[in-house]
């Protein structure tokens, strides 16, 4: 698809999308499939995670949510 006269997808190559989309498609497969379990993983591992926030200031509640 062209939006006024320029390819919609930046500097990619149309043969380069299954490359980065497949990716992409996999991990929200597998985000979806997790879901019903995701809270009892991160309850199950809470000084794993405090620990990956204080090493790496991360804030995995604004990236899971």
């Amino acid at each position: 698809m062209e939006e006024r006269g320029r390819p919609v997808g930046g500097d990619f190559k149309h043969t380069d999308f299954g490359k980065i989309i497949l990716p992409f498609t996999l991990l929200r497969r597998l985000e979806c499939a997790l879901e019903s379990t995701r809270e009892a993983s991160l309850d199950s591992q809470p000084a794993t995670i405090e620990f990956l926030e204080a090493e790496f200031s991360v804030d995995f509640d604004a990236l899971l949510s």
